[in-house]
């Protein structure tokens, strides 16, 4: 199973409402809100790496209310 993390800068204020269009997303398994340069830290899953890379980070990038993401490929599990 591979794994990213999307770190994600919201536009305005409405972060529940871009956490619902994300979880929708398949793939993604979490969306949580954080404090500091970002507002959500988004966990996705898959099988193959650069289906997530391709389609869902996209896919995520495309949502309303995105301003800005980061990609974090995770390269291990301990």
């Amino acid at each position: 199973m591979e794994r990213i993390y999307v770190l994600v800068k919201v536009e305005g204020d409405d972060i529940k409402k871009v956490m619902a269009t994300v979880k929708a997303i398949a793939g993604v398994k979490r969306a949580d809100p954080v404090t500091g340069t970002h507002d959500l830290v988004i966990t996705v899953e898959g099988e193959a790496l650069p289906n997530l890379l391709g389609t869902v980070v996209r896919e995520i990038r495309a949502a309303k209310g995105i301003a800005q993401t980061e990609t974090l490929v995770v390269i291990s599990d301990i």
